[in-house]
């Protein structure tokens, strides 16, 4: 996916990662990247643990427009409220949502239907490609031009 987005001319930044990092450290990024003339609103990117990019956004909904997330954990590590339970201000803002799953991901059902779930129900909008048959790896779709469309169309 992110081999096709560097191709339509996205950057690629990897924001604060690790267990001691705080919102904070997000946004100094983002007001550094910001400051330099990158996009106002993101589209985020989560893998695996994407609790904590969740949080950010739902910490920041107007600097965001999509979230795409593969095999995403709703949880966070710097959040008050566990995103999960936190979906309304990006629904609200109108933040896009986009999750690819395997349909064997032990985090599926609990996390990408639930977030589909209360996210519809706060008429959000949300797409979810299902991996049928595939566990919690390999993350990345098959095809990544579903995610690319989705972000392309949402972005500009």
């Amino acid at each position: 996916v992110d081999q096709a987005l560097l191709a339509k001319g996205f950057h690629i930044v990897t924001g604060p990662v690790g267990s001691a990092f705080e919102l904070k450290d997000w946004d100094a990024t983002y007001a550094y990247l910001a400051g330099q003339g990158f996009a106002k609103k993101l589209a985020m990117e989560g893998t695996g643990g994407a609790g904590d990019v969740y949080a950010w956004a739902i910490a920041n909904p107007d600097k965001v427009s999509c979230i795409y997330a593969e095999n995403p954990c709703m949880h966070s590590t710097v959040a008050k409220v566990q995103p999960l339970d936190n979906l309304a201000p990006l629904a609200q803002a109108k933040v896009s949502l986009m999750h690819v799953c395997g349909s064997l991901d032990p985090w599926f059902k609990d996390n990408t239907l639930e977030v589909e779930k209360r996210y519809k129900k706060l008429g959000g909008k949300i797409e979810v490609i299902v991996k049928k048959g595939v566990g919690h790896y390999p993350l990345a779709p098959d095809d990544p031009a579903p995610v690319v469309d989705f972000i392309t169309r949402v972005t500009t």
